[in-house]
């Protein structure tokens, strides 16, 4: 899985809440295997970027690096 770009985001109509129910849902699992387990951490991280995006937060971190 890669990270979506906001306008991906934007026409699955995610949310900040939808991410965040995500994220929650992989904290309950329990990865039988260590590649589980890796896969995990990378939706987990992937989800966070996304979160950034539909936050806002992802778009002035982006603006502030061009300086």
């Amino acid at each position: 899985m890669t990270a979506r770009s906001l306008e991906q985001l934007m026409f699955d109509h995610e949310t900040e809440e939808t991410i965040r129910s995500a994220l929650d849902a992989l904290a309950e699992l329990k990865p039988p295997s260590a590649k589980h387990a890796e896969d995990i951490i990378c939706m987990r991280d992937e989800l966070l970027i996304e979160l950034d995006l539909v936050s806002g937060r992802g778009r002035i971190r982006a603006q502030g690096s061009l300086f």
